[in-house]
């Protein structure tokens, strides 16, 4: 099993995404803490959807690409933002930054059969207060789009998750608050700031 990261890129001259792998221990599950680590100065959470793929393929035609997922949940991504900073300002990887320990919070999955995602909503609360929410039309082409694409360069696998960066600005991190995440106002992510 693997977790595939994916970002949204501006730059004409590259591949419309770029792609990243998350380390299996930078992975919590739904309801466990997130605690800020004391290696950075600053954290910021993302909003970022899920989907689990259910098939093994290379190469997927975008065509069919939909066939290789099943479900759909959301996840908090949390970055070091003053490490991941200094590292880009050197030129090198910015996996420590990303990828440490504990900095994505995963929600339980939820079969395509049941839920309606011809409109998918998404929100992330803070407190009870709505802090990121996005509104994807068709998230069916846009994630079948983005398996076409990470497939060209590796194999994915039933049991991998694809995780996609969202454009809505992220918020700071900060000790003792309460997330909640919902899709299609389905509760499916909890957990505490430490």
């Amino acid at each position: 099993m693997k977790f595939i990261g994916v970002s949204q890129t501006s730059n004409n001259n590259m591949a419309e995404y770029s792609f990243y792998h998350i380390v299996d221990s930078a992975l919590v599950n739904n309801g466990k803490p997130f605690f800020i680590p004391n290696f950075a100065e600053q954290f910021e959470g993302r909003l970022c959807l899920t989907v689990r793929l259910s098939r093994l393929g290379r190469s997927i035609s975008e065509r069919f690409a939909h066939r290789y997922f099943d479900a759909i949940g959301m996840a908090c991504r949390f970055v070091a933002t003053d490490l991941h900073d200094l590292l880009i300002g050197q030129h090198t990887s910015y996996d420590m930054a990303t990828s440490f320990d504990g900095a994505v919070n995963i929600s339980d999955c939820i079969l395509l059969n049941d839920i309606d995602i011809s409109l998918l909503s998404a929100s992330l609360c803070i407190n009870g207060e709505s802090v990121q929410q996005i509104k994807e039309t068709d998230f069916i082409a846009k994630a079948s789009k983005i398996i076409a694409a990470y497939s060209k360069y590796s194999t994915v696998r039933q049991g991998d998750y694809i995780l996609i960066d969202t454009d809505d600005m992220p918020f700071i991190a900060t000790e003792n608050c309460h997330i909640d995440g919902y899709i299609n106002d389905r509760h499916i992510l909890s957990f505490n700031i430490k």
